[in-house]
């Protein structure tokens, strides 16, 4: 992999619209240059689900920028997740919290040229207690509609410092720690998680877009 990803096309910031999150492109060129890396998302079981929730909750503020519409949205999108990925032992919902200080004027500057309705999904915002004390509604409902599988809901809030790929990475590692083995599935549309994978010396690692069919088993890279 780390030979191959020297042919991979990096854009130049000049070539970027607007400082673009992630690596644009990159899920893409692993899927054509490492495609026996890839399978469809339909009926894979793991111990753990990790959800990167910022995406999911840009995309249905932007779309329903009233509270309830947002709402469905949102729990209908997190249902079809978990109907193609299940978790055995848990289901982590994370949310970015506040960043490193490093950080604040880039983020500073990306939520003054958004909308009202996506730039308020930032930590400390009375939206985003809101889409939390929803989250926590759909999370008792799912456990109540589970109770036999005996699994657990883990909600990291955007009150707990850090970015959300970052704190699914320490919790992907506390939990290798805890009990080694453990297989763990990773939703996000953000590339970066890919490199953060690579480099978390767990070996059971998927990594699956939120919105499409493809996962990516992260161990097959090194092969």
């Amino acid at each position: 992999f780390f030979r191959s990803v020297f042919s991979f096309p990096f854009q130049t910031r000049k070539h970027l619209h607007a400082e673009k999150m992630g690596v644009p492109g990159l899920l893409r060129w692993l899927k054509t240059t490492f495609s026996s890396a890839f399978k469809s998302s339909t009926n894979i079981a793991v111990d753990h689900v990790y959800v990167d929730l910022n995406y999911l909750v840009h995309r249905c503020a932007a779309t329903y920028p009233e509270p309830n519409g947002l709402y469905r949205s949102l729990f209908q999108l997190l249902e079809s997740i978990i109907e193609k990925i299940s978790p055995g032992n848990a289901l982590h919902l994370v949310m970015d919290g506040p960043g490193p200080a490093a950080k604040l004027p880039q983020q500073q500057r990306r939520r003054a040229r958004g909308v009202s309705s996506t730039a308020a999904v930032t930590p400390g915002t009375d939206f985003m207690a809101d889409v939390e004390s929803a989250l926590a509604y759909w999370s008792c409902t799912y456990l109540a509609r589970n109770q036999q599988k005996d699994i657990a809901v883990v909600v990291s809030p955007s009150g707990a410092p850090g970015e959300a790929e970052l704190k699914i990475l320490q919790g992907m590692q506390r939990q290798e720690r805890h009990r080694p083995g453990q297989t763990h599935a990773l939703v996000s549309q953000d590339a970066d998680l890919v490199f953060l994978a690579l480099g978390s010396a767990v070996p059971n690692v998927l990594i699956c877009t939120a919105l499409t069919q493809d996962v990516l088993n992260v161990a097959e890279l090194g092969r």
